[in-house]
């Protein structure tokens, strides 16, 4: 620790901790060089001794003030305020001076303006500077280049002595600028980094809760199946078929965005391609079953891919069970229009013949097809002739 650095603790932040020595430095500073200024200026028969002296006495009590205090703003707003008035006054009142001086440290105030207070506060400064150089240049140098006089040694050096300082300045707060800077990209680079990292465990993550509930169901249907084989009645075990076909659905989904980039949608067409060849090779009575599928929506989020996962697992279920025998070649198409807005229409059509058509009208089945599409905003009409049967549904992404 020293005079020129002092203690700086107190502060945590890195810029806290370097605008602090940057107030102070340029306090200490300017109290020295400017008190040296005041007394070559005391011997010289010059206007130019009133605003030196002023930013001397600032600098002392500027000095004072962060010693006992540490609040480092309120001295960027002093020095850009009195910088920019005295260089000013300087230029448009003092007439024994060149004022080449003056805009280097109207170049100073801006710089301690924008590190010290801001971007904004900066551009205010460069506009307040601006209009006391316009102001200059239309009313006072003509004046000035008609009254100057040639100046003593002394003079000479005492303006040579503060435009060295004021070059020396000007160098000091364009480095710590550039420094701030790099310090920022670094930060920036480092924050980016760190982001990545919690993307990716938070991908991990996610995953892996998508991969234990697909465990989970799978335990779930084990046991069904087990409770399954342990059952005489044929109505029974194909209400728990059914049941198992539903949680396949919910595992499906989770199977799929385990193993997929996106964490929140699902290839549709592949999801539904998947989910059909599962149910269709399930029913191993029936055979020769060719299922088409096309999408015009790529992929669908979570909250509606499961109402809708579900809504063709009925459908496909019900096809199986009451629309195909054995004997015949059945096909099953599936396609999936987009809408205006956020809907879509989706065609599901067998060329099966229905069994008990007025029986499955009032199934859970078919309860259950109305159920779902009320979930998906949506609605459906039936219709079957010598062709097949077909259904047609207008729903809504809900995501």
């Amino acid at each position: 620790m020293s005079l020129f650095t002092p203690n700086i603790d107190f502060y945590k932040s890195y810029y806290d901790q370097e605008r602090f020595l940057l107030a102070w430095r340029t306090s200490l500073v300017f109290s020295v060089i400017f008190f040296v200024l005041t007394v070559i200026f005391s011997f010289i028969e010059s206007d130019g001794i009133v605003p030196i002296s002023i930013t001397c006495f600032v600098g002392v009590a500027s000095t004072t003030y962060l010693y006992f205090t540490k609040k480092f703003k309120v001295l960027f707003w002093v020095y850009a305020i009195t910088g920019t008035l005295m260089t000013n006054f300087a230029m448009n009142y003092v007439m024994t001076s060149t004022h080449y001086v003056d805009f280097i440290w109207i170049l100073t105030c801006i710089l301690i303006a924008f590190i010290g207070l801001g971007r904004k506060v900066g551009y205010i400064f460069i506009l307040a500077n601006g209009i006391g150089v316009i102001s200059y240049y239309l009313f006072t140098v003509n004046n000035l280049l008609s009254i100057i006089t040639p100046k003593s040694n002394l003079a000479l050096f005492g303006e040579l002595f503060e435009l060295i300082f004021a070059f020396v300045v000007v160098t000091y707060l364009m480095s710590k600028f550039s420094e701030f800077q790099n310090i920022s990209e670094k930060e920036i680079e480092i924050a980016n980094k760190e982001n990545e990292v919690k993307t990716i465990e938070n991908e991990v993550l996610v995953k892996e809760i998508h991969h234990r509930v697909k465990n989970n169901l799978q335990i779930i249907v084990s046991l069904l199946r087990l409770q399954q084989n342990e059952i005489k009645s044929a109505e029974t075990k194909k209400h728990f078929s059914e049941a198992i076909n539903r949680i396949m659905v919910m595992s499906l989904i989770h199977q799929k965005l385990y193993r997929d980039k996106s964490l929140s949608q699902i290839l549709i067409k592949d999801y539904l391609s998947e989910l059909t060849a599962d149910i269709v090779s399930a029913t191993a009575l029936i055979e020769n079953i060719d299922v088409k599928i096309e999408s015009e929506i790529e992929r669908i989020g979570l909250e509606t891919i499961v109402p809708l996962g579900l809504l063709v697992n009925e459908l496909v279920s019900n096809s199986l069970q009451h629309a195909f025998s054995n004997e015949e070649n059945g096909l099953i198409k599936i396609k999936i229009i987009k809408k205006e807005e956020d809907n879509f229409e989706l065609t599901y059509f067998d060329n099966g013949v229905w069994k008990n058509a007025c029986k499955d009208y009032s199934s859970f089945g078919t309860e259950l097809i109305g159920i779902l599409s009320s979930q998906l905003d949506g609605e459906y009409t039936r219709s079957n002739n010598n062709k097949g049967t077909q259904y047609t549904f207008n729903l809504k992404n809900l995501n």
